[in-house]
């Protein structure tokens, strides 16, 4: 059970990927799964200026039953794939930083 906020096109999703709690608090806690729209996921579109066409979302799950399969990587490593993840986020934002600085100077 759980709420998501500002999930880009989660109106419009049947899959959402999502980190969950399946262990001890901290990182070493913390699975993947792929958890498919049905019984249990609500999506609700939030007004956002601007961008009405983009689906943002609040996504709330209420007692979801996710197969096994579901399970993206290991158990309780979800940790590393959201940071391997953020590895590209963090390098694309350098990029455009750079390249918009010298546009600007």
């Amino acid at each position: 059970n759980g709420e998501k906020k500002w999930i880009t096109n989660g109106v419009y999703a049947d899959f959402f990927v999502t980190a969950v709690r399946t262990g001890a608090p901290g990182r070493d806690g913390i699975s993947m799964l792929l958890i498919e729209r049905g019984p249990g996921v609500q999506t609700r579109q939030m007004e956002c200026m601007g961008v009405s066409a983009s689906g943002t979302a609040f996504v709330t799950f209420s007692d979801v039953l996710v197969p096994v399969s579901n399970l993206l990587g290991q158990e309780n490593k979800g940790f590393r794939i959201i940071l391997n993840n953020f590895n590209h986020e963090r390098l694309q934002c350098v990029v455009v930083a750079n390249r918009l600085s010298r546009v600007c100077y």
